[in-house]
């Protein structure tokens, strides 16, 4: 994934953020039939699938713990 794309999933919504983890999670698991089948031999593409939902996910994990530490706060 490149800076400008994270930079646009940053400003994403965290429901947005779950759906395209989803998205990217069955390209990934096309891709993994697709090589068992012997049609796609692009190792590449299964690692940076990987690693964009990776990054995906702990932006939503840093996103929940702020509105968890923001609701902390509040009540405090």
């Amino acid at each position: 994934m490149k800076k400008k794309q994270l930079k646009e999933i940053k400003n994403k919504t965290v429901e947005e953020l779950e759906k395209l983890v989803m998205e990217t999670e069955t390209q990934l698991s096309k891709l993994k039939l697709e090589a068992l089948n012997g049609k796609n031999k692009n190792k590449r593409l299964g690692k940076s699938l990987r690693k964009e939902i990776a990054q995906v996910k702990t932006i939503i994990s840093a996103r929940k713990n702020d509105d968890r530490k923001f609701i902390n706060e509040k009540g405090k």
